[in-house]
């Protein structure tokens, strides 16, 4: 009887180091309207890197023409502390000699547990910013139909 009580308060002490440990896991979806000629690369904190294509449209008026649809991406974050997202927005011109590229980021204090909304936006004619938006702007974004899920990656901040 007694070898049983010790083992039951050995059980309940180690689950309660478990709960203790575990800590919630933090998201951050980065949101890219439609554009064109246009292909996003992204990295986060200066690593892991991506690039955000979802279908494409060719069209052929004056030049060349490729229309990105929108896209998202989920970013799962263990831990607490600054992130930085930064992205390369790489412009595409036929009429150009080579490529243009618009750059941004935003650091972001990552929050156990919380849920950011950051959006690739137009800054004037000639520039992007990355834009952290509220809940429903990202809601209504991602319901559009013909926005894209890229899939999801995963940080760890140390």
């Amino acid at each position: 009887m007694q070898t049983k009580r010790i083992f039951i308060m050995i059980a309940v002490m180690l689950m309660a180091c478990t709960v203790l440990e575990t800590k919630a896991q933090s998201v951050v979806y980065l949101l890219n309207k439609k554009l064109t000629n246009v292909v996003t690369k992204v990295s986060v904190n200066g690593g892991k890197q991506f690039t955000m294509v979802n279908k494409t449209k060719a069209m052929f008026a004056v030049s060349p023409t490729t229309i990105y649809y929108p896209a998202y991406k989920k970013i799962n974050v263990k831990g607490e502390g600054k992130i930085v997202v930064a992205v390369d927005m790489v412009f595409d011109s036929a009429v150009l000699e080579g490529d243009k590229h618009y750059k941004a980021e935003k650091m972001l204090n990552i929050q156990d547990g919380e849920t950011y909304y950051l959006q690739v936006k137009y800054k004037g004619m000639d520039d992007f910013k990355l834009e952290e938006i509220s809940e429903k702007e990202a809601m209504k974004a991602l319901k559009d139909k013909k926005m894209g899920q890229l899939g999801d990656i995963n940080i760890n901040i140390e």
